[in-house]
């Protein structure tokens, strides 16, 4: 099956969260393919298609083996999650130490909406001391987790996705740079040249659904806002 935003008629990308999917469509009051009383407005109407897939859309599911579909997604989520470790630590190393038991954790955490289990795994990825810390038993992991202070990662990993258009995922390795200065840097067409303001061509930005000023730390906003798979999502609509 696939899902289908109802309004546009957009075939929503099932590797993206369902929030970063709601961001994506969402436009300022009174612009242009969208009216007042349908910007920002919930229950967010999704139509479910059981035929037709849209392949030219959308990546392929694999349904088949024991458990098809959830697997593929599964193995999605792992991989991103690989792609942001690399990223964040500037390293393979982390990603390639986590066991099998610390992905499947990680996963039920997820998929269960279990935040105590997730820290549990998660702890173990954090930077203690500016050190990659060793895995600890189950028993001493609480502990360990009151005593332990998180370095700042090594880079940000960020996905900026505009539009409909593939995400751009790189590491953003200014750990002081604003919110601003990045997009500036990242899309300077939407910006006023030699200024710090977005231009016209820019609607709106959002971060877990919120549009934060652009002067925010994009450190900090990784820190409160990056999803489960340790990316910063940051989505951009424009002209």
């Amino acid at each position: 099956c696939w899902f289908e935003d109802e309004e546009t008629g957009t075939a929503l990308r099932w590797q993206l969260f369902a929030g970063v999917l709601y961001d994506l469509r969402r436009r300022p009051a009174g612009e242009e393919e969208e009216t007042s009383s349908s910007s920002f407005t919930l229950p967010w109407k999704i139509r479910v298609h059981f035929s037709l897939y849209p392949s030219s859309q959308l990546l392929e599911l694999d349904d088949s083996g024991e458990y098809g579909i959830m697997t593929t997604v599964e193995r999605t989520f792992r991989n991103s999650l690989k792609q942001a470790l690399f990223l964040q630590y500037a390293s393979s190393k982390v990603a390639m130490n986590m066991n099998k038991l610390s992905h499947q954790k990680i996963w039920d955490a997820v998929v269960h909406s279990n935040y105590t289990l997730y820290q549990e795994v998660n702890t173990d990825l954090q930077a203690i001391s500016g050190d990659v810390p060793e895995r600890q038993p189950d028993e001493d992991r609480n502990n360990n987790n009151n005593n332990s202070k998180a370095a700042p990662p090594q880079q940000i990993p960020v996905r900026l996705l505009i539009n409909h258009k593939p995400a751009i995922q790189r590491p953003c390795r200014d750990l002081t740079i604003t919110l601003g200065d990045l997009l500036n840097e990242w899309i300077p067409e939407s910006f006023l040249v030699d200024m710090k303001e977005p231009s016209e061509h820019l609607l709106s930005w959002s971060v877990q659904g919120i549009q934060p000023p652009l002067s925010a730390s994009v450190l900090d906003l990784w820190k409160g806002l990056c999803h489960p798979d340790h990316f910063l999502y940051i989505t951009l609509i424009t002209r």
